[in-house]
C-alpha cells in the first residue's frame, strides 16, 4: 500500500472524528507550516508540483487543552476560506481576536469571513520584523558613518547581536558592555 493511499484514509477518518471545531473558541491563531521539501509527481498529465504547505487552525486560549483545530492544505486566502467556511456561524461570530502573520491572502479571507474580529500579528512575526528593520538601519548607519561595512575592529559589528537580544536575557557583563558601547558617541579613530 502506498503513502498516498493512507495518508488519503487517514485524512478521511481524521475528518469524520474531529468534525468541525469545537465551540467557544474565541482567539485563533493562524500560521502556514512547512510539511516537508518540495516534490514533482509525476502524473497523467505531466509533471506536477507538490505543495508542502498546510495552513494550521488554533486556539490560541491556553485554558482550553489541545490546541490545534485544523489544518487545511496550501497557504493562500483560498485555504483559510475553505476551512473556515466548513466551520459553523456559531464558531466564526465566537472569534473574537485571529493572531496571524503578515500575510495578505489571510487577512483578506479573515476579513470577509469573520468582519468583526479583532486581527493582530503574532509576536514571532512581529519580532523578526523588528530586528530585519533594526538590522537594515544599523548596516546603513554604519556605512554612512564609516564609509564601510562593519568590520571586527568597529564595535558596531562586534555588539551587533547585542541590538536583537531581548534586555531580560542579557547577563550583567554584557549589559554593562552593551551600555557602554552602543550609546557611545566616540568619533571613529579615522575620522582623527
Amino acid at each position: 500500500m502506498s503513502w498516498w493511499s493512507v495518508n488519503h484514509a487517514l485524512v478521511v477518518v481524521a475528518a469524520g472524528v474531529y468534525g468541525p471545531a469545537p465551540a467557544g473558541v474565541r482567539m485563533l491563531g493562524v500560521d502556514e507550516t512547512r510539511a516537508r521539501s518540495v516534490r514533482w509527481l509525476l502524473s497523467e498529465a505531466g509533471w506536477r508540483r507538490s505543495d508542502p504547505w498546510m495552513t494550521s487552525f488554533v486556539d490560541l486560549d491556553p485554558t482550553h487543552p489541545g490546541g490545534l483545530l485544523g489544518l487545511a492544505p496550501g497557504r493562500s486566502g483560498a485555504s483559510v476560506r475553505g476551512w473556515l467556511g466548513l466551520q459553523t456561524q456559531a464558531f466564526r461570530d465566537g472569534i473574537e481576536v485571529v493572531a496571524i502573520d503578515p500575510s495578505a491572502p489571510f487577512a483578506r479571507a479573515l476579513r470577509e469571513l469573520l468582519p468583526n474580529e479583532t486581527m493582530v500579528v503574532d509576536h514571532w512575526h512581529l519580532h523578526r520584523l523588528a530586528n530585519l528593520m533594526l538590522t537594515e538601519v544599523r548596516q546603513r548607519v554604519t556605512h554612512d558613518q564609516l564609509g564601510h561595512r562593519g568590520r571586527n575592529a568597529d564595535d558596531v559589528w562586534a555588539y551587533r547581536r547585542l541590538l536583537l537580544r531581548a534586555g531580560e536575557r542579557l547577563s550583567a557583563p554584557t549589559e554593562a558592555a552593551a551600555a557602554s558601547h552602543l550609546p557611545s558617541s566616540r568619533p571613529h579613530p579615522r575620522d582623527h
